[in-house]
């Protein structure tokens, strides 16, 4: 919940670099959230389907943050993506496919994950250097 009001202040209010940068979120010169890192913050929510909507967001590190409940599919759709670590949270459920052609990393240990990591071949993730 707190991260899903937050981004929706930074939709409504627009590009302010400093405040950004002093939350861990990047934006490029046209204003667009390429980066967050919320790691260590105790935001104790879920994440929301919202940051799908984040049409150039190449890296979400939200690592160690409490952070509960499934990872929106919104999110596992994101073409953007590069980087994603949500790792030492309380996430559950099982894991879903990262779209993404782009990803080098993803990185999901010390949740409660259940199932099967999701097939994907060379063809889907060319650039996947790290799974965890």
């Amino acid at each position: 919940q707190f991260l899903g009001k937050h981004l929706l202040l930074i939709k409504r209010v627009g590009f302010v670099e400093q405040v950004f940068a002093l939350a861990g979120i990047d934006c490029d010169n046209a204003g667009q959230v390429t980066r967050i890192d919320l790691t260590g913050y105790s935001l104790h929510g879920t994440l929301p389907p919202l940051l799908g909507q984040l049409a150039s967001l190449r890296d979400l590190t939200s690592a160690n943050c409490g952070l509960k409940g499934s990872i929106p599919t919104a999110i596992a759709r994101m073409s953007s993506l590069e980087e994603v670590d949500l790792s030492l949270n309380e996430l559950t459920g099982t894991l879903p496919l990262f779209e993404s052609s782009q990803l080098t990393l993803q990185s999901f240990a010390h949740n409660q994950l259940t199932g099967t990591i999701p097939s994907i071949g060379a063809t889907s993730l060319p650039l996947l250097i790290t799974i965890d």
